[in-house]
């Protein structure tokens, strides 16, 4: 299901309004370029969460590896399945991205750079989860 980047999500129900990142098709041009390793690396964390889990998979419209894509996380116990859910990214000012768990495989074998103010928010809800856990631990 193609959504343009930025725009209003448009899929699973949801409860407040989000913004589609990643919703890509083979009929629609999308940028390309690198991101940062942490930025991925926090993204795998957050697909394991699962919201939107979904009965069925998505295929990579791209190529022709098998869905669910299966990718193995030594960090985590189990492989994480990418195709079946979705990823949301709150922003530090109250913004809800909503991106296909397949995003992973787009940013890491077709070279898909989301939108800067995604991999912002992805990286602010990093460094305020690690400022939360930082004062926490000091009480």
């Amino acid at each position: 299901m193609y959504m343009p980047d930025l725009s209003p999500y448009r899929y699973a129900g949801s409860d407040s309004p989000m913004l589609a990142v990643g919703w890509l098709a083979d009929a629609h041009t999308f940028d390309r370029g690198d991101v940062p390793a942490h930025v991925v690396e926090r993204l795998i964390d957050l697909a394991f969460e699962m919201p939107h889990l979904m009965r069925g998979c998505h295929y990579c419209p791209f190529c022709d590896e098998e869905s669910p894509i299966r990718i193995d996380v030594p960090r985590h116990p189990t492989p994480l399945y990418l195709g079946m859910s979705e990823i949301h990214v709150r922003s530090v000012s109250g913004v809800v991205y909503s991106a296909p768990s397949l995003v992973l495989h787009y940013i890491e074998r077709h070279r898909y750079r989301p939108p800067d103010e995604f991999v912002r928010a992805v990286e602010e809800r990093d460094g305020h989860e690690r400022r939360g856990a930082d004062v926490r631990s000091v009480e």
